[in-house]
């Protein structure tokens, strides 16, 4: 199976968001065994980067509405502000938004497209500075986070084919919020899907179908249609009865 594939299986079997939830940890009692979190609570995980990019993607386009992997500032803020957000922080890690490439740059909203049966990343690249020891730092310098007032710790990047995607998560033992960037293609039943919903409009996607199954639909559209008549029809013979009593 590819894995744009896993993704299109998981899409189908997730629970809508919530209409006045701005983040959104998707979800469902009927995910694939491989794609759940390992505290069994039902949230989609065990995906790579690209592949949670591609999701929330996905995500966007079923419901009209973008969704897309939180920023490390949006993370920080959340972790330091929201009760559950941080207990989520502290139970798993989460990818973030941002991709930082080896070259000089870093990709602050990547997309992702369907190359030779495999993911990559898509996006404008801004140029930055990297840090390999600071991920905050390289960010910070890039005019992508503020400096965070709030202890933190400041991991590292770890390249892998040039690019870096960032992930974090509340480091209970330091007592603080943690980042770092290494390998895209890092995936594990401790990190979890994230997305926020930022407010913006997405064309829904047009739901495709064949011919035969058109035709499936229209003969059980008809069939409905005549077990309704039939079914006036009684109510009908039996009102003529009625008035013979």
């Amino acid at each position: 199976m590819s894995k744009a594939q896993t993704v299109y299986d998981i899409l189908d079997k997730i629970d809508a968001p919530e209409e006045n939830r701005k983040i959104f940890f998707p979800g469902s009692t009927h995910l694939p065994e491989g794609n759940r979190d390992y505290k069994s609570k039902k949230f989609v995980a065990n995906l790579d980067h690209k592949q949670m990019t591609l999701l929330g993607q996905e995500i966007s386009k079923t419901y009209g509405e973008r969704y897309t992997l939180l920023p490390l500032q949006m993370s920080y803020d959340f972790v330091h502000n929201n009760d559950n957000f941080k207990k989520m922080a502290i139970d798993y890690w989460m990818h973030n938004r941002e991709v930082i490439l080896e070259k000089g740059s870093i990709i602050a909203e990547p997309t992702v497209k369907e190359v030779d049966g495999g993911l990559q990343y898509d996006g404008k690249a801004r140029k930055a500075k990297i840090n390999d020891s600071a991920v905050f730092d390289t960010l910070v310098k890039a005019g992508l986070m503020k400096k965070p007032k709030k202890k933190v710790w400041d991991g590292g990047i770890t390249f892998e084919n040039g690019e870096a995607s960032v992930r974090s998560y509340w480091a209970s033992g330091g007592g603080c919020f943690d980042a770092y960037a290494n390998w895209p293609s890092r995936r594990h039943g401790h990190g979890v899907a994230a997305f926020v919903k930022t407010g913006e409009k997405v064309e829904k996607k047009m739901i495709e179908v064949v011919e035969s199954e058109y035709n499936a639909l229209l003969e059980k559209l008809r069939e409905s249609e005549e077990k309704s008549r039939k079914y006036d029809d009684l109510m009908k013979d039996l009102e003529a009865v009625k008035k013979h009593f």
